[in-house]
């Protein structure tokens, strides 16, 4: 889905989660400064709605381990 979006992974990973409102803060962890690039990206993508119903759809089928 990140590919399709034109992200790396984790900036897609981190996009996703700076799209929901209920998320407080979104963790990140750089271990290289180069890593940086990746992460800042996702403060300026707008993930498109069928990327996010898919993602949706992956979190219904695949359940967080605590049952949240």
């Amino acid at each position: 889905m990140a590919k399709e979006c034109g992200l790396a992974p984790v900036s897609f990973a981190v996009a996703r989660t700076l799209s929901k409102d209920f998320v407080g803060s979104t963790l990140i962890g750089a271990t290289r400064v180069e890593q940086m690039d990746e992460f800042l990206a996702a403060a300026g993508a707008t993930l498109p709605p069928e990327a996010l119903a898919k993602c949706d759809a992956v979190g219904r089928e695949i359940r967080y381990p605590m049952g949240l």
